[in-house]
């Protein structure tokens, strides 16, 4: 689990120190990369509309999306609630456009 607060990989918790919901790429990579060597078959990554927004989850192909909030609270960097709703149902659209997997 990759969270704004903490991370949770192999029975370890740790403090998210980059204080983002969603880290850069390069910390999101090697988080997977963790996982993989682990052989953690399910990950459960929070990820915000700015993750969504800069593309620092490019790549990443998910099986599932839910939102949890949907406020003004990021309206400084998407100024209409339009800009920010369509952000984050481009989350939903890749979910569409995945690989599928066997």
């Amino acid at each position: 689990m990759f969270s704004t607060l903490r991370t949770y990989l192999g029975g370890v918790w740790e403090t998210n120190n980059t204080k983002m919901t969603s880290a850069d790429p390069f910390t999101l990579v090697r988080f997977l990369k963790q996982a993989q060597d682990l052989g953690v078959k399910y990950l459960v990554l929070e990820v915000s509309s700015h993750a969504i927004y800069y593309q620092r989850i490019w790549g990443i192909d998910f099986d599932v999306a839910a939102v949890t909030n949907i406020s003004q609270d990021h309206l400084d960097l998407h100024g209409t609630m339009e800009h920010y709703i369509r952000t984050k149902l481009r989350l939903f659209k890749s979910l569409v456009y995945a690989r599928r997997k066997t």
